[in-house]
């Protein structure tokens, strides 16, 4: 699924609007459901 969503054309990006929650932190983390992102 993962691999899926990142050979997408816009990238891991387009992902980010079927999740329940998606939150930018000011040091630069992605939190995706309460779970951090990791930079690709």
């Amino acid at each position: 699924l993962t691999a899926r969503l990142f050979d997408m054309e816009s990238g891991p990006v387009s992902c980010c609007t079927s999740v329940d929650s998606v939150r930018w932190t000011p040091a630069g983390q992605v939190w995706i459901n309460d779970a951090v992102a990791e930079p690709a």
